[in-house]
């Protein structure tokens, strides 16, 4: 073996400890980066070809520790999200003129980048963007099926998490429950008016978002002599949300009020009759803005969240009590706030606390994730080593536990500790290295001074 090749052994030694310090560097400057994967070298010797005994030196490469989680810490921000567990958020860069995705191309393939950090908040076009800048990916939700799997779906699906529909969305009105008590005292009357029904206003949201109302009255047609009675029903007015009447009946006008049909009470006040179904309900034509509507009066005999009247002593006053309002209307510019869920969807809490999914983050895996190929921003690319990604659902009991701690986020997987015990041993192989090469030059100039 010459002198030579044991030199540029001590050489292939610095080069692969210089290496191991460059990655070793790199973990302590990521040590506090949220969603930071550190990556570790790992040595293999060389040999020269054809020779089984003769060693060449050694080489390093690194590997990514994607599989090893950081630390989970609580930051309280309803955007922000941690995986427990294996997989990556879809995540995007994003034109900061335009706010069209960057780095997704248009092409079936669609594939997005991935990272683990998920400190994720509004930017000024409503997208949910991390620290890094990367914006959250997910699949729309669909109304008509809003739980569907995220398995099914391919990254052609994948769409910008964007909160500008919430900010304006809006649902019309098209189920409304009411309860109440009707005065049991009140007369029986055969033509409606003012002096022989009661009412209630019921606000409704119309067809443009906006807030509207249903006036309703009620009278007592019959009172029999086993206590039962029977009530009729009235569409007494309806207001667009722009103030304006819709349809012809108005509450100052009792000829105009529309009837509704007739309702039972058994002599203990409960509902016994009126219109077919399990529920006495009310049906209402769409009239100006305001769409068709269902009115639910509660279960016959129920004597919990129904439509019922007073009898015996309790039969005191003529005016409607104990009414309770309630409709699946949500109106427009009501959104109070925008949550992750453990299950990975992107939730709208409007007012009244009425709740819209509007998007599905799936978890991201992939059969490798050692081989994904970092990028700046904390994000990563897939590769072929690294095979394709496969979309999941969030807390759906995956054999891996996969699920999201909401309101956290997943700090770096650095082990400070460990990394300057590494650099220690690094070091002292470098310098080792070194003393190869400079013992080898000290050889070579005794050899060539024998020659002299």
């Amino acid at each position: 073996m010459s002198l030579t090749t044991i030199m540029n052994k001590g050489v292939t030694g610095l080069t692969a400890q210089s290496a191991a310090l460059s990655t070793i560097s790199d973990n302590i400057a990521n040590s506090t980066t949220t969603g930071y994967k550190a990556s570790e070298t790992e040595f293999s010797a060389l040999v020269a070809q054809g020779s089984s005994f003769d060693g060449s030196g050694v080489r390093a490469d690194a590997r990514l520790l994607a599989d090893k989680s950081g630390t989970i810490s609580q930051t309280g921000v309803t955007t922000n999200a941690a995986i427990v567990g294996r997989g990556f958020f879809a995540v995007t860069t994003v034109d900061s003129t335009t706010s069209k995705a960057t780095s997704v191309n248009s092409s079936a393939s669609n594939i997005p980048e991935l990272t683990r950090a998920g400190d994720f908040q509004q930017d000024n076009f409503g997208h949910l963007v991390n620290g890094s800048g990367r914006a959250l990916m997910g699949f729309a939700v669909d109304p008509a099926n809003p739980t569907a799997s995220s398995s099914t779906s391919s990254a052609a699906d994948l769409q910008l998490v964007s909160l500008d529909k919430a900010q304006s969305y809006y649902a019309t009105t098209s189920q409304i429950s009411l309860n109440a008590t009707l005065p049991g005292e009140l007369a029986v009357g055969q033509t409606p008016g003012a002096d022989n029904t009661v009412g209630v206003s019921i606000p409704v949201v119309d067809k443009t978002g906006a807030a509207g109302s249903v006036d309703l009255r009620f009278m007592k047609t019959a009172s029999n002599a086993d206590g039962t009675s029977v009530w009729t029903a009235y569409r007494a007015g309806a207001t667009n949300g722009d103030g304006s009447a819709a349809g012809g009946a108005s509450v100052s006008d009792p000829a105009s009020w529309q009837s509704l049909g007739t309702l039972s009470f058994a002599a203990d006040g409960t509902l016994s009759g009126g219109t077919k179904g399990i529920n006495a309900t009310l049906a209402l034509g769409a009239v100006g803005d305001l769409p068709a509507m269902t009115v639910d009066l509660g279960g016959y005999g129920s004597t919990g969240d129904a439509m019922n009247t007073t009898v015996g002593s309790a039969a005191v006053g003529t005016t409607i009590s104990n009414v309770a309002v309630s409709n699946d209307g949500i109106p427009s510019g009501s959104l109070q706030s925008v949550d992750l869920t453990s299950d990975g969807f992107v939730r709208g809490t409007f007012d009244g606390g009425k709740t819209r999914d509007f998007f599905r983050v799936p978890d991201v895996t992939v059969v490798n994730a050692t081989d994904l190929e970092a990028q700046s921003g904390t994000a990563y690319q897939v590769t072929t080593d690294s095979g394709g990604i496969t979309f999941r659902d969030f807390g759906t009991g995956q054999a891996s536990g996969e699920s999201l701690a909401v309101g956290s986020i997943e700090g770096s997987n650095v082990s400070i500790e460990g990394q300057f015990t590494t650099l220690i041993t690094a070091q002292r192989a470098y310098s080792a290295s070194s003393k190869i090469i400079s013992t080898g030059d000290e050889m070579t100039q005794t050899v060539l001074g024998m020659l002299n």
